[in-house]
């Protein structure tokens, strides 16, 4: 609503992975289908991270967290949710999608940076992941928070998604370091 009342202005949402792919995900689909000319910032650290630690979408299989003390069971709740492939499915071919690390704060940086312009200039959607860490909730020391990120990296591909693939398949990454 914001970006429709001043549509000069620039919006941007910053969410958690839990609001954004399990209680928002409907309004991040249609702002992705709609081409709202926002850039849509989702910080995904595997959990419901300000409510304790709960299990998200994203939690890894076997992942610990509070409301999954055993591990995330994938039989029973499936494999770790991917965000941005699924907006690539619905978003325009030319609306911007990326994720990036706080692992490389300069491949992040880049990527921030075109989000927005391609907002600015395209007027188009742009969406962003970020994979972070949690060490509270994941109950880790920052060497431990980091290695865990590692291991996030490997399942959730870090990269531009390619304009023109609309394919499910890590084909869709473009590596730009």
């Amino acid at each position: 609503g914001y970006k429709m009342a001043r549509d000069k202005r620039i919006a941007i949402a910053v969410m958690g992975d839990g609001g954004a792919y399990a209680i928002g995900l409907q309004s991040l689909i249609y702002a992705a289908f709609r081409n709202n000319p926002i850039t849509a910032i989702v910080i995904n650290n595997t959990e419901y991270s300000m409510t304790g630690g709960q299990m998200a979408p994203t939690t890894l299989p076997k992942e610990i967290t509070t409301s999954s003390p055993a591990g995330k069971d994938e039989k029973l709740f499936g494999g770790a949710f991917h965000g941005p492939e699924l907006l690539r499915q619905v978003a325009r071919s030319d609306a911007y999608i990326a994720r990036a690390s706080v692992s490389n704060p300069t491949m992040l940086e880049r990527i921030l940076s075109r989000a927005i312009k391609s907002q600015v200039e395209k007027n188009n959607f742009s969406f962003i992941e970020i994979l972070s860490i949690c060490p509270t909730n994941w109950k880790t020391n920052a060497r431990e928070s980091f290695e865990f990120l590692a291991k996030m990296e490997k399942i959730y591909p870090i990269g531009e998604m390619t304009k023109s693939s609309r394919a499910k398949s890590r084909d869709l990454w473009e590596q730009k370091k």
